[in-house]
């Protein structure tokens, strides 16, 4: 379909648009509907800690089962790399897979923060789907932010910040959530 016959073509009306009943209907049909979690059998747990990962025996892990990107990290594997490169590969990722899975059943999807030894003001942030994880640093914990960075006295943000502060560590911790 050419471009030009579907983008700006004036038809659209965000008032008709809001008053259509298909749209309410599904809405409304859905409030009725069995949960996804029920309905697929999804049951997540959530992993809580105040002591930090070790970094090298969580890297081992985490190359262990998954296929992890880190952010400002070269992918494994390029368009220009062989055939052969490229099964090998699909092999790696499919024995991770396997190892994973046997280990831990399926794991659908884990997400959360995370504390790493040796880098105690850093948040370290993890989100995976499938056989692919991402390691990031998602900044740093608010205990190690200047005071004029924090959220302002009384706000929701900080009562949230407040109550998860405890002893030395301020709010340093992991939260993960794993759903399989």
């Amino acid at each position: 379909v050419p471009l030009d016959s579907v983008l700006r073509t004036g038809l659209f009306s965000m008032s008709k648009a809001v008053n259509a009943a298909s749209w309410m209907k599904v809405i409304e049909d859905s409030k009725n509907d069995v949960p996804e979690t029920e309905l697929y059998g999804i049951h997540s747990f959530v992993y809580k800690a105040r002591t930090p990962f070790h970094p090298a025996r969580l890297a081992f892990f985490l190359n262990d089962h998954f296929f992890v990107r880190v952010e400002d990290e070269p992918m494994e594997v390029r368009k220009n790399d062989s055939e052969e490169a490229h099964r090998a590969y699909e092999v790696r990722q499919q024995v991770r897979q396997m190892r994973m899975k046997k280990k831990f059943g399926h794991i659908l999807r884990s997400k959360g923060c995370m504390w790493l030894a040796g880098r105690d003001h850093l948040i370290g942030g993890w989100s995976h789907a499938g056989g692919v994880g991402d390691f990031s640093c998602l900044g740093f914990w608010m205990g190690f932010l200047p005071k004029n960075q924090w959220p302002a006295e009384g706000s929701k943000e900080y009562k949230r910040v407040m109550d998860l502060w405890q002893g030395p560590a301020l709010q340093v911790r992991h939260t993960l959530l794993l759903s399989r």
